[in-house]
């Protein structure tokens, strides 16, 4: 195979790594997000002493669980079809973007429930599950 039937093949993998890194990035600002929030309704609960806004952290918290869950998995499925492409497998069209073919070996819940995404969402919930605790004591 000469470089030059080979560069359509390195182009594909260049845009599929720009969505790759975009996938990445974005699941790093949902975190962001989460701690920024889960902040400003820590200190919020603690100066009011009140429960439901510490519940809201709690739920603040599920909800960017489940939005980086989703941001992982798409990041996981164009991470399959990259390889494919890598690979040289003749089944993925040139140029094609969508990892769709992979969607049954990937789950949205599992990659929820990633070693990553658990310590970090998990280790949250714990902190939101004690300020409501200590809300509802203190109330």
């Amino acid at each position: 195979m000469s470089a030059g039937s080979d560069a359509p093949r390195m182009k594909h993998l260049e845009f599929l790594q720009e969505v790759i890194a975009r996938m990445a990035n974005t699941s790093l600002l949902v975190k962001g997000w989460t701690t920024t929030m889960s902040v400003t309704l820590l200190v919020a609960s603690v100066e009011r002493h009140s429960w439901p806004v510490a519940a809201s952290l709690l739920l603040q918290v599920l909800v960017f669980w489940c939005v980086d869950g989703y941001y992982l998995r798409q990041e996981r499925l164009f991470r399959r079809l990259y390889d494919a492409v890598r690979l040289a497998d003749e089944t993925v069209e040139p140029m094609a973007m969508s990892p769709l073919r992979f969607r049954a070996q990937i789950t949205w819940a599992g990659a929820a429930r990633s070693v990553t995404l658990m310590a970090f969402y998990g280790t949250m919930v714990g902190i939101a599950l004690v300020f409501v605790a200590i809300a509802a004591i203190t109330a």
